[in-house]
């Protein structure tokens, strides 16, 4: 027999099953969507500087927002207009690790995805060593000293980093003596009894060129009684006021001709039971056969400037005290009357020295704390803050 053809409804039911998966395989590849992703471009597997700009590269959708976490500077950036790249603006904080929550298009559906990096640690690291510290109480005459280990470029951004809060309304001001110190003061003395409270955020603060502040501090000091002194370089008297009342006066000796105590206001900056005090150690002598040259142990000494002006106990001069001036600079008191100011006096307490022949200028040039901060203008510490300045 020849051979038999199936009808044709076998025919084609035998080609049919081919025919349909056919169909089900291009179906599925056709509904098969590519997935959004990002990630870094280029790709990096470790830290990446925080000086150079970090770039989100996505795939297979539109970015349409871009939000990084992770540190206290805020974050921003740009997306491309083909919405493929979101590059950040602006120095990222070094030593950090963020994420990025990037918000994608496609097909009409919004996926979110999250990228995370870390930023290479900073070279240079800025330490501020604070000369009032937590708890402490100090006098009315007190500024905060700031100094840095090492120059501060960008200094107004330093500055906003550092804020003040008083118990009571006050006033105040920075004001930068160098690159490594700041100070800060009121208009006028402190009110007596206020509690001030010190918040350096300096964490993620660039300091400039390459520096960054090392962490947040924060604590809180105590202004006590109002302490002033009234040295009179012609009356050869110290007045002693506590809280606007006069308490004990004292007679005294001050610098001599040539070495003469110089007028203007002081702050008390440290107390020491005993100082060895040498002529060489002072810049006047070192030749021990000579009228000025001395090398004594003294004592109950309040230092009044970091170039060596004190109270002290000058039991020598006991005889000129009252009446003349016979001392290389210092103000001399009694022993007794010496113990009693020591133990009255706190640091930041007023020193104020009048009626001398020899001005404070060059203490003030060179930024000595003892008489740098209360003896220039309001309006002159103004123009030494750094945020004042920017804002001109």
């Amino acid at each position: 027999m020849g051979s038999q053809h199936p009808p044709d409804g076998a025919a084609r039911w035998r080609t049919a099953p081919g025919m349909i998966l056919a169909t089900v395989v291009l179906m599925l590849t056709g509904c098969a969507q590519a997935v959004p992703q990002v990630a870094l471009s280029p790709a990096s597997s470790g830290p990446v500087p925080w000086d150079r700009p970090v770039v989100l590269s996505g795939t297979n959708g539109r970015m349409i927002s871009v939000e990084v976490h992770g540190s206290p500077r805020p974050v921003t950036g740009t997306i491309s207009q083909d919405g493929q790249q979101w590059t950040s603006q602006g120095l990222l904080t070094p030593d950090t690790t963020y994420t990025a929550q990037v918000r994608l298009r496609s097909s009409g559906t919004t996926v979110v995805r999250q990228v995370t990096f870390s930023t290479q640690p900073a070279q240079r690291i800025v330490h501020p060593q604070f000369f009032t510290g937590p708890d402490q109480i100090v006098g009315v005459g007190t500024a905060l000293i700031v100094h840095f280990d090492q120059p501060v470029s960008d200094k107004a951004a330093v500055e906003q980093a550092m804020k003040i809060q008083t118990s009571v309304p006050v006033d105040g001001a920075w004001h930068w003596f160098s690159p490594t110190e700041v100070h800060y003061r009121p208009p006028q003395y402190w009110p007596a009894h206020t509690s001030v409270h010190v918040t350096a955020a300096l964490t993620g603060v660039y300091a400039g060129d390459g520096a960054w502040g090392d962490r947040g501090h924060d604590f809180t000091f105590s202004i006590g009684d109002a302490h002033r002194s009234v040295v009179d370089a012609a009356g050869h008297t110290i007045k002693v006021y506590d809280n606007g009342t006069l308490v004990r006066t004292m007679p005294t000796s001050l610098g001599k001709p040539r070495f003469q105590t110089r007028n203007g206001t002081y702050v008390a900056l440290e107390k020491r039971r005993t100082v060895q005090m040498t002529s060489c150690s002072a810049g006047i002598t070192c030749d021990a056969g000579n009228a000025n040259y001395y090398d004594l142990t003294v004592h109950w000494n309040v230092r009044l400037t970091n170039s060596g002006a004190f109270i002290h106990a000058a039991p020598w001069s006991v005889q000129a005290q009252g009446s003349e001036n016979v001392s290389h600079g210092c103000i001399n008191l009694s022993p007794v009357n010496a113990a009693w100011f020591y133990h009255f006096t706190q640091p930041g307490d007023v020193v104020q020295v009048v009626h001398s022949t020899r001005g404070p200028e060059d203490l003030i040039r060179r930024g000595d704390p003892g008489m740098a901060d209360w003896n220039i203008s309001w309006n002159d510490w103004l123009n030494g803050s750094a945020v004042r300045a920017s804002a001109h």
